[in-house]
């Protein structure tokens, strides 16, 4: 695996293959793209997300460890209400509690939170004397607390519970991006989850490369959750993610009597 910056002359190579990695701003054009262009309704591309999450979990944990979710009032909280509404048909042992300072929720988030009441009791925090029941070392917490549109440190009550979460002891698994993490510039400060696994929608996120970031990104993994061709074929990203199966299809066969002259030249610059 490799980390290719754009700006060298990848003329010789089928981008088509090769995993672009946007920064912030263009995950949300690219989501705002496939709203309009697909067409589909915001709502409903968070149930498309939320759904290829599920698939993913149900096939990598144990039905039988409990689950406790924890939610932002954002888009991304939408989704944890979502994916929690989704487990609980699955017959998941799942404990779903948000995470808020104020009154202020996105139209998903509120959709999906008014969907999940219908199904099982969604406990609210406000204050540390709301935590509740807590994960242990057998449970796993899937944070989905905030996304990649983070824009600032995370401190307060938010902050707590992710201390928390961090010292219990459990699996945790991010939906997106650990909460906390700015997804194109290095992090220092805040509050940050360490995710034992990141489940990144569409494409990997430039933090899961930043050498810092190691302990917040232990394992990370991409859904496909259809954001449209269109903008992802035809939008330039600074840096694009070489994988084995692309490095692997374009090295030509060795011969018996192959000569290193027959390959081509590559230059390499190094430091001493």
């Amino acid at each position: 695996m490799l980390l290719r910056h754009f700006g060298s002359n990848l003329s010789a190579l089928n981008k088509n293959q090769l995993m672009k990695i946007f920064s912030a701003e263009q995950i949300k054009e690219a989501d705002e793209f496939t709203i309009k262009y697909e067409p589909i309704t915001s709502i409903n591309l968070m149930e498309r997300a939320s759904k290829a999450f599920v698939e993913w979990f149900v096939l990598n944990f144990d039905i039988n460890r409990r689950v406790f979710i924890y939610c932002g009032t954002g888009n991304n909280g939408g989704d944890g209400l979502a994916i929690s509404r989704l487990l609980s048909f699955r017959k998941w042992k799942v404990s779903t509690y948000t995470i808020s300072k104020s009154s202020k929720r996105t139209r998903d988030f509120t959709i999906n939170y008014l969907k999940l009441a219908e199904v099982r009791e969604v406990s609210d925090i406000t204050s540390s004397t709301d935590l509740g029941e807590m994960p242990g070392e057998n449970d796993i917490v899937i944070d989905a607390i905030f996304g990649s549109g983070l824009t600032r440190p995370i401190t307060g009550i938010h902050a707590e519970v992710i201390e928390i979460l961090n010292n219990s002891g459990a699996t945790i698994v991010s939906v997106d991006v650990p909460s906390g993490l700015f997804i194109d510039r290095p992090t220092e400060e805040g509050a940050i989850i360490f995710a034992d696994y990141v489940l990144s929608f569409q494409l990997p996120k430039l933090a899961f490369f930043m050498q810092e970031n190691h302990k917040y990104v232990k394992t990370w993994t991409t859904a496909d959750i259809g954001l449209h061709p269109n903008y992802l074929n035809n939008t330039s990203a600074k840096y694009e993610y070489v994988n084995h199966d692309y490095a692997s299809g374009i090295l030509r066969e060795r011969t018996k009597y192959a000569h290193k002259g027959d390959f081509g030249k590559s230059l390499i610059i190094s430091g001493s």
